[in-house]
């Protein structure tokens, strides 16, 4: 319904140093007079080594979002236009249904004039979506990718 007052959205960035960052998020609903939407975001990088944990969650009405509790986490080496191997895996805990609901690994080889990456991700979304998903891609310097992995979807 109509509101006199938007919800108030906080982000709060701290890095203490080149390699490290911590991010905190919240949503308070004026209306309501709680937090609806959360975050802490955590990210570390030692040289070509990355990882990331993070915690989300949203307290909403059912109409607009359904309601989450989930655990994030990303772990790789390298990037994606590093010479050699690189490798990254990612994935989501739901902590309310008590299961893993997505995961996906990439890894990828370049040299000087060409790549290829090979990408495995699981949905686990119970009677929504169950399935797994295997993709490869092969790109040569200053002509193109080939296969279908897409590189809005690649998590390098």
């Amino acid at each position: 319904g109509p509101r006199r007052f938007s919800p108030i959205v906080s982000i709060v960035r701290f890095h203490p140093s080149p390699g490290y960052d911590i991010e905190f998020r919240q949503d308070y609903d004026t209306h309501q007079r709680r937090l609806t939407h959360g975050g802490l975001v955590g990210n570390a990088r030692w040289g070509q080594a990355f990882a990331s944990v993070s915690h989300f969650f949203v307290r909403s009405s059912p109409v607009l979002s359904p309601n989450f509790n989930q655990i994030g986490f990303t772990a790789g080496y390298g990037s994606q236009a590093r010479v050699g191997f690189n490798v990254v895996g990612t994935g989501a805990y739901d902590i309310s249904a008590g299961f893993l609901q997505f995961s996906a690994f990439q890894v990828s080889y370049n040299n000087d004039c060409c790549g290829i990456s090979f990408e495995y991700r699981r949905f686990a979304l119970g009677p929504v979506r169950n399935e797994n998903q295997f993709r490869l891609a092969f790109s040569l310097a200053n002509i193109g990718t080939f296969g279908n992995l897409k590189k809005q979807e690649r998590l390098f």
